[in-house]
């Protein structure tokens, strides 16, 4: 293939719709605009885009059991309820069970033990998955280099110490948000509604040696405000992920 002559820069004989570089002898490989070369991603960034995909994998699963926690929590508030009346109805004989040191199990009804089990199962289940998602989104914001109070095995154990448990878990999840971050919002609003729901169930259990009505209306408004923080946690869990993926 015969060239222009003088060196320079040419419509690309090849037929791209590059200009390619002649040197006066031949064509060169160089051509203009330069091909760009394929992004290489080391193995530390690889290593975080899979942490992140994992978390984003687990925060879908979280996410579709908070309705499951919601149902089971109701469920099992209903079966304390009337635990609750029962012994209540029923303080002498507990009274005397105790002094006497012997066992008085409650005489409810089938009903209320079949619920407390559905109850108590699904939503043990959904605490523990949510725990591991503490553990997972606290590892992968480190692994961000997002500066945090606590360490992920905190994130998980103050989960079980008392009055730590009352505002650590908040730290090391707010933590794992960057600071400007409109996701520590979501964290903020589900961690009060958590503390309210805590709340409300004592109040069911003092309310239920006094009167039924006050019982029972504390326990439809702890199960409002269960219905409430599973929203906020699901919302909540998928914008921490969301956060992760932009940083």
């Amino acid at each position: 293939m015969t060239g222009p002559g003088a060196p320079g820069w040419y419509p690309d004989p090849w037929g791209t719709p590059k200009q390619r570089w002649f040197d006066g002898v031949a064509w060169t490989p160089s051509v203009w605009p330069p091909d760009s070369p394929p992004e290489i991603v080391g193995d530390g960034q690889a290593a975080k885009a899979g942490l992140v995909d994992e978390e984003r994998r687990l925060a879908r699963l979280v996410a579709a059991a908070m309705p499951v926690a919601a149902a089971a929590y109701i469920a099992t508030t209903i079966a304390s309820v009337a635990v609750l009346r029962w012994i209540a109805d029923n303080w002498d004989e507990f009274v005397d069970a105790a002094e006497t040191g012997t066992t008085l199990d409650p005489a409810v009804d089938s009903w209320v033990r079949t619920l407390s089990w559905l109850g108590q199962f699904p939503l043990l289940a959904v605490q523990i998955l949510f725990i591991v998602w503490c553990y997972k989104t606290t590892t992968v914001a480190r692994e961000l280099g997002i500066p945090a109070r606590r360490s992920p095995v905190w994130a998980v154990g103050a989960w079980f110490i008392p009055v730590l448990n009352l505002w650590w878990p908040y730290q090391s999840v707010t933590d794992a948000v960057p600071h400007d971050d409109p996701a520590r919002g979501d964290v903020r609003g589900w961690w009060a509604l958590w503390i309210a729901t805590n709340v409300s169930a004592l109040l069911v259990f003092g309310s239920a040696f006094f009167s039924v009505a006050v019982t029972v209306a504390m326990a439809v408004v702890q199960s409002v405000l269960a219905i409430a923080a599973a929203i906020a946690a699901r919302r909540m869990v998928v914008a921490v992920s969301r956060a992760h993926a932009s940083v």
